[in-house]
């Protein structure tokens, strides 16, 4: 704005699993919106995985519809939302007054292992929207019961798999969740607790991809900084223009008042 290097909150939102970044363009702009009206700068950015389907790099041989996410991983999105902090600190058109970071369903995996790697210097504020905490649970329940991770853990082949939707080479996925620790609970317990920034975890009551118990444990990891759990009565997506203005708002709420 009028030349100067705008200085606000930044608003870091990943694309969830199989989603492109649009799938969150009317959070973006209510964010923007709400923050206008209250006379404050905001800045929101959103953007595609890498391997993954959308704008970003695919491999030259996973560029057909259908197999844009065949070497998609988490470990890849964790540093995808690395390098987009990366640019939120070194780029001149704005820079940081705090960084909130955003992730819905399975990307809240990703989401607090990134948080948990920046150890508080460069992320301020997490939010989990709907989001899987360990990436076993929501993949065995999307698949109608089919554990993966266990499968290949026992050293069985998976194969081309549909993973909540999108078509993936199932054994180096799994192979690179159990690896680096982003599968299971246990790991994701130990994260929380060393997490030393305000964490808030939205649940849907309704979610049949999410156990309530599973979240409410993890958020009740004993730690020093504050959590907060909210729950709703929607399941893992909104389904009406209700549902999502509610969750929407609450989200907004919850940055209004920490940035």
């Amino acid at each position: 704005r009028g030349g100067r290097k705008l200085h606000a909150p930044v608003i870091v939102i990943p694309p969830a699993h199989g989603k492109r970044k649009e799938s969150t363009s009317v959070l973006a702009q209510i964010l923007v919106e709400s923050f206008a009206r209250a006379r404050r700068d905001v800045v929101v950015l959103r953007f595609d995985g890498v391997r993954n389907i959308g704008e970003s790099y695919k491999d030259p041989d996973c560029r057909e519809p259908g197999r844009e996410a065949l070497r998609s991983s988490l470990t890849q999105a964790v540093d995808d939302i690395h390098a987009v902090i990366d640019y939120v600190h070194s780029n001149p058109q704005f820079s940081p007054s705090e960084v909130v970071l955003c992730c819905f369903s399975l990307q809240g995996v990703p989401g607090r292992r990134a948080a948990f790697q920046d150890a508080g210097r460069r992320v301020n504020y997490l939010i989990g929207v709907n989001g899987a905490v360990s990436a076993q649970e929501m993949i065995r329940n999307a698949a109608g019961g089919v554990d993966y991770i266990a499968q290949r853990a026992s050293g069985k082949h998976i194969g081309t798999a549909a993973i909540l939707g999108i078509n993936i080479d199932g054994d180096p996925y799994a192979d690179d969740l159990i690896r680096s620790g982003l599968a299971f609970m246990a790991d994701a317990r130990r994260e929380i607790a060393a997490l030393a920034i305000p964490v808030t975890w939205f649940l849907g009551r309704h979610d049949a991809w999410i156990d309530p118990a599973t979240i409410r444990e993890f958020m009740a990891v004993p730690t020093t900084a504050p959590r907060e759990l909210i729950e709703l009565d929607i399941g893992h997506l909104p389904l009406t223009s209700h549902e999502a203005l509610t969750l929407f708002s609450q989200i907004v709420r919850c940055i209004g008042r920490q940035v």
